[in-house]
């Protein structure tokens, strides 16, 4: 959501506290990985973040990956604010983002992780 509407907005606090605001260990277990890897690379134009073993450069896709998806929780915390049900109010979203973004190209389909 975040890398969609351009919204990357650091972590701060949380980034200090723990050693990853987001399991990223989880992403890889699905095979989804590449996703923060692609970021990477268009964040940077930088096809060197692709590089293995290279700590820095996965330090700086995971950066990327946090900071969009925090910018995705803050549209999403402005799109639920005064809401009743949530779960409604998230489903319409989706439906609206979805519909929206087949009028443009195709993107990435959120869709699938609803069931």
């Amino acid at each position: 959501m975040g890398a969609k509407h351009k919204k990357r907005v650091p972590l701060g606090e949380i980034s200090k506290r723990e050693p990853s605001p987001i399991r990223l260990e989880y992403f890889a277990s699905v095979g989804n990985d590449i996703v923060i890897k692609l970021l990477g690379v268009t964040e940077t134009q930088d096809i060197k973040v692709l590089t293995p073993h290279e700590e820095e450069y996965e330090k700086q896709c995971n950066q990327t990956f946090e900071e969009y998806a925090n910018g995705g929780l803050e549209i999403l915390q402005n799109e639920l604010h005064g809401a009743v049900d949530y779960s409604e109010r998230i489903l319409l979203f989706l439906n609206y983002e979805r519909t929206s973004s087949e009028e443009q190209e195709e993107e990435f389909d959120l869709t699938k992780f609803l069931s």
